[in-house]
């Protein structure tokens, strides 16, 4: 199998530390793609997985911004949402 370009520049070390920075929320999915060369979404993930590493977790923040928009943007559009306590 062919290593691309950016992979072998990274080296293994350089390559293993992109995944956990991907994994841990710490670089975006564009980016580690791009520093690993890869394409496609899904090789990133068989990646992560031969590494022992799971797939990243959107952060709390963040989480709770997309989760206020969407329900604005319900609200806007006039649909009557409940919320449930946590």
């Amino acid at each position: 199998m062919a290593i691309d370009k950016p992979l072998a520049q990274l080296g293994a070390q350089g390559a293993h530390e992109t995944l956990v920075d991907y994994s841990l929320g710490r670089l975006p999915r564009r980016v580690a793609m791009e520093a690993l060369g890869l394409d496609y979404y899904g090789d990133l993930l068989d990646r992560l997985a031969a590494a022992g590493l799971s797939r990243p977790v959107v952060p709390a923040a963040l989480r709770a911004k997309m989760v206020e928009d969407m329900l604005r943007v319900l609200g806007e559009a006039g649909v009557r949402v409940e919320r449930q306590k946590p």
